[in-house]
């Protein structure tokens, strides 16, 4: 099954030259259906509406270049829900103590901070009650490049030791014949049909380039056994949200300095332990939600912590 977006279609309607049938006649022809239609104003001359349309991804350009097009119809501005949910940003940050005179503001900021810093300097574990430290993750990176060498990645040379011992060489479809199960995580449309034809029967193929993976999910699906991609709109979602902030949540509360080997396979065996032997079938190999409280209790314990 195709998938599909509701998208909302804000746009002016000239009444003396076309009426809102025979944009919806427009919008129909390509397979859309019209959920919802607010009129947002309504003039002697024209109209503004919001019209919800469900469509199907293939033709959604097609659509909107239809609609464009129409004598009479201007689009003012075209949205959909993800965009909707992200106005104004996502998270907001409130004060925990309302500062409503001078007073209130020597507690929290100075002269008071003071007294907290100085707590803090001679009992460093009173900045994880004290402060939101224990809900802190600091990621620290030099990302320096070898000067001359652009891109240059010395874990490259480590992987193709480690995973590439037969020394195999040429293009993604002349190393791939024969493989049992490939794992991509690089861009998208770099897999075709015919590369999934020479791999061996029954092929997994894990296809996690986001939001477009290595190859269309519905054109891989006769070719393989297992499928997973790194979306939610289709079975076995593998990407960072299984582990995340679970495994982040695991480290401040053992208060690791740093994410480790041990780490990780802790993590990822909790992953794989939501899934029972029971359930476990190819359109179910994970959940697409993680049990993210059990998960981090799991990660610290077989790390050492």
């Amino acid at each position: 099954m195709a998938s599909s977006t509701n998208i909302i279609i804000r746009m002016e309607l000239k009444k003396e030259t076309i009426s809102f049938g025979e944009v919806a006649v427009a919008i129909g022809q390509f397979g859309a259906d019209i959920i919802a239609t607010d009129v947002i104003h309504s003039g002697r001359d024209s109209s503004v509406r919001d019209i919800t349309v469900k469509v199907p991804d293939s033709t959604q350009s097609a659509l909107l270049d239809r609609v464009r097009a129409l004598a009479g119809v201007k689009v003012v501005n075209v949205s959909d829900r993800t965009f909707l949910v992200h106005l104004g940003g996502k998270i907001e940050v409130q004060p925990r103590m309302p500062i409503k005179n001078r007073e209130d503001l020597s507690h929290v900021y100075t002269p008071g901070v003071a007294k907290v810093c100085k707590a803090i300097e001679e009992h460093p574990d009173k900045a994880f009650s004290l402060t939101i430290k224990r809900n802190m993750v600091a990621v620290v990176t030099d990302g320096a490049l070898a000067a001359g060498v652009a891109y240059a990645n010395p874990m490259w040379q480590w992987l193709a030791e480690r995973t590439n011992p037969d020394h195999a060489t040429g293009p993604l479809s002349t190393v791939i014949e024969g493989a049992d199960v490939f794992v991509g995580v690089s861009g998208p449309g770099v897999l075709k049909v015919e590369d999934l034809r020479r791999m061996a029967r029954d092929p997994i193929v894990f296809a996690m380039a986001n939001p477009e993976p290595e190859i269309d999910p519905e054109a891989a699906e006769p070719y393989v056994r297992v499928l997973a991609t790194g979306r939610s709109d289709y079975p076995n979602q593998s990407n960072n949200v299984l582990c995340f902030p679970g495994v982040f949540r695991g480290a401040l509360e053992c208060r690791a300095r740093t994410i480790n080997e041990r780490m990780k396979l802790a993590t990822a065996e909790a992953i794989a332990s939501t899934v029972s032997g029971e359930e476990l079938h190819e359109h179910y190999i994970i959940q697409r939600s993680a049990e993210q409280l059990r998960q981090l209790r799991l990660v610290g314990q077989p790390a050492g912590f």
